[in-house]
């Protein structure tokens, strides 16, 4: 085989038969291997450090899949992280449609989907494969965490990461694993945090603030002060609203994957699910001026949906999830999410000594449910202000 010639840029020296040595721009050196499939010549670009005795066995191993009637190599061999999760996402997908073992769930793909979409690609989706190191995964890290994202949501963007690269080792895409030697400290914790966090109404205001259509204002309002679900908001239609009586009935949630001829809306997620909900008056206010705008649009029909994209489909509750996240992070909130709104919903009714059996059908759950899951402390300053004056005006700690 001859030598590949470069008219700029890299320098390629012949090691040899399939093996080349490259020195990029920077000075480092990488090995290439040269396959030919189907007459056509094949190029692999094997990650910096790599030795030649483990080139050598790359070589070995991609020319026996080519002799096996395999492709080893595509027509891009060195692909960017977002390409090769498209391939890992497909391949995932298929998947979904075994039996026993092996098998994953459609929510797990579809999780797996949103966190990379959300918080791995803006970071590292132009990287080429070859070229992620520990060095990029820390910073990784380290950006989602100055996001304000719990740990336990960090080690899930994790996984979706490595399922990705793993796929990509088994396609023969990536010869590493970026992960291999990062320090175990320096990774998140694989645990849930024990009090997730609620917002304050000064806080949700402030969230409020820093969201400009009308729509996605009317949107937050009603997770936050109605505690709807994300999936239940999207899947809202104008006859489960009442403007006159001011409440809105929930009977369905959005189907998580909408397929051609498939349904849109789908039973909740329990039967405590199924509720009419008070508006409070800047919910109906802003419902109000959401319909106005939908009618001039030729919506707002009783079969319409109430939060809905330019062409009237139903607005996606991952688009919901980053309008929040995005003017979380602008108003200096820290990370919110639909779920940190459904409890702090849920908190601000038991601090208004509502009792729990109507709270609870309020907000659509059990007793034991809201209690033990949506209830929480806020933990701040205030909270410990107020429990301390309770308590002494309890007669408790004074002489």
């Amino acid at each position: 085989m001859s030598n590949p010639k470069s008219t700029s840029g890299p320098v390629r020296r012949w090691i040899e038969p399939g093996i080349y040595e490259r020195t990029r721009s920077d000075g480092s050196r990488v090995y290439e291997l040269y396959v030919k499939v189907n007459g056509s010549p094949r190029r692999r670009t094997l990650p910096k450090g790599t030795a030649l005795q483990q080139a050598r066995k790359a070589l070995t191993k991609l020319r026996a899949e080519r002799d096996a009637g395999h492709s080893p190599l595509g027509t891009r061999d060195d692909p960017r992280l977002v390409e090769a999760s498209e391939v890992a996402i497909a391949a995932l997908r298929r998947r979904t449609k075994l039996t026993g073992k092996g098998r994953i769930s459609e929510a797990t793909v579809e999780s797996h989907e949103q966190r990379l979409r959300d918080h791995v690609h803006p970071t590292l989706g132009r990287r080429r494969l070859s070229s992620l190191t520990k060095v990029d995964i820390l910073r990784l890290i380290d950006e989602l965490r100055g996001e304000g994202l719990a740990e336990w949501t960090v080690h899930h963007c994790l996984t979706a990461l490595r399922t990705v690269l793993r796929e990509a080792r088994e396609h023969d895409l990536l010869a590493h694993d970026p992960f291999q030697r990062i320090p175990r400290n320096r990774l998140p914790a694989q645990a849930a945090q024990d009090e997730p966090r609620v917002l304050r109404g000064t806080e949700v205001n402030l969230l409020l603030a820093k969201i400009k259509s009308a729509r996605d204002v009317a949107a937050v309002t009603l997770l936050a002060d109605v505690g709807l679900r994300a999936s239940e908001l999207c899947g809202l239609r104008w006859e489960n609203v009442s403007l006159t009586e001011g409440a809105v009935k929930v009977d369905g949630q959005l189907a998580r994957k909408i397929t051609p001829g498939g349904p849109m809306i789908v039973p909740t997620k329990s039967a405590a699910g199924v509720r009419t909900s008070p508006l409070t008056p800047r919910a109906l206010e802003r419902l109000e001026t959401l319909y106005t705008h939908e009618r001039q649009r030729g919506f707002g029909r009783e079969d319409d949906f109430v939060f809905t994209t330019f062409r009237g489909g139903p607005l996606d509750r991952h688009n919901l999830r980053r309008t929040i996240r995005e003017a979380a992070k602008t108003a200096k909130v820290g990370h919110v999410t639909p779920k940190m709104l459904r409890g702090s919903n849920a908190t601000a009714y038991a601090e208004a000594n509502v009792p729990a059996h109507v709270a609870a059908s309020i907000t659509g759950h059990s007793v034991r449910v809201y209690l033990a899951n949506y209830v929480k402390p806020h933990r701040d300053r205030l909270e410990r202000e107020q429990a301390l004056e309770r308590l002494l005006g309890h007669g408790y700690g004074i002489e």
